[in-house]
């Protein structure tokens, strides 16, 4: 679908098509050390499912991952058990700005809430285990701060 001026309606983008703004604004990366990762084939990986005569497109690319149509959302969620796993993510980020650090309650698979810990508690204020006291804490809900809360990300409590 073309893009028109000023319309709202857009395609959407291609995987890799925002790398730059990703790695360098995002993870820090400089800008030397970003276009040395580029040079060397680190970066690009177009994953997608190609109309039949579109092979054109991917002739220029680094890698390129050929998709079913309707998997791109598995191929992302695999990515995703690769990047934890092997904690190629930086803790800090991944407290802060994930749900991840939130406790799960096993049997019923959710959250864990206050409403869990206390009689009349609250549906919507939810907790981690912080590795700074030791102790199961609220997580923060008005802010994205932590304060002095180190939420773990890996632990069984």
């Amino acid at each position: 679908m073309p893009h028109r001026r000023g319309s709202s309606l857009r395609p959407a983008p291609c995987l890799g098509e925002h790398n730059q703004a990703a790695f360098v604004g995002l993870l820090g990366l400089s800008q030397a050390e970003y276009q040395h990762l580029e040079a060397e084939g680190d970066l690009l990986l177009n994953a997608a499912a190609l109309a039949q005569g579109a092979g054109t497109q991917i002739q220029n690319q680094i890698n390129w991952v050929p998709i079913n149509i309707g998997s791109d959302a598995a191929l992302a969620l695999s990515m995703c058990q690769v990047i934890v796993r092997e904690r190629l993510y930086r803790a800090d980020f991944v407290r802060e700005q994930t749900d991840m650090p939130l406790l799960l309650v096993e049997s019923t698979r959710r959250f864990l809430r206050e409403k869990d810990l206390e009689r009349g508690g609250r549906e919507d204020i939810f907790h981690v285990y912080d590795e700074a006291s030791g102790r199961v804490v609220e997580a923060p809900h008005k802010s994205l701060a932590l304060g002095d809360i180190v939420p773990a990300l890996d632990s069984s409590v």
